[in-house]
């Protein structure tokens, strides 16, 4: 049974208080980005024998150079992520294309997910 795919289709999804959930934001991936900064970082501090030994002022400096590091590699990677999704995956699969945005969430939690 061949069944036809609109795709242009895009669920609305409720909460509980009956209000529509609007797409993946920039204020997510800022949240979701701090929170992998900090988990990192608190990571660093409990199990790195260099941190009982370095300054404080130290560990913020090489945990901001880090945090660029990390935030370049993202970026560059979402605009990687969402040509490759547009070009290949949608042409194989019945699902629509990602944004800048939706692409920069699943990297962040792909890098939440396998522990980076």
């Amino acid at each position: 049974m061949a069944r036809a795919v609109d795709l242009d289709f895009e669920p609305v999804s409720k909460d509980a208080f009956g209000k529509s959930q609007g797409r993946i934001t920039a204020r997510f991936n800022v949240a979701l980005f701090a929170f992998l900064g900090l988990m990192g970082f608190a990571r660093f501090l409990l199990v790195a024998s260099v941190a009982r030994e370095s300054a404080f002022g130290g560990l913020v400096l090489s945990g901001f150079l880090d945090a660029i590091r990390f935030l370049a590699v993202v970026l560059i990677s979402s605009a990687f992520l969402k040509e490759f999704w547009g070009r290949l995956v949608t042409s194989l699969f019945p699902i629509r294309a990602i944004n800048y945005e939706e692409a920069v969430a699943v990297l962040l939690m792909a890098s939440l997910i396998v522990g980076t």
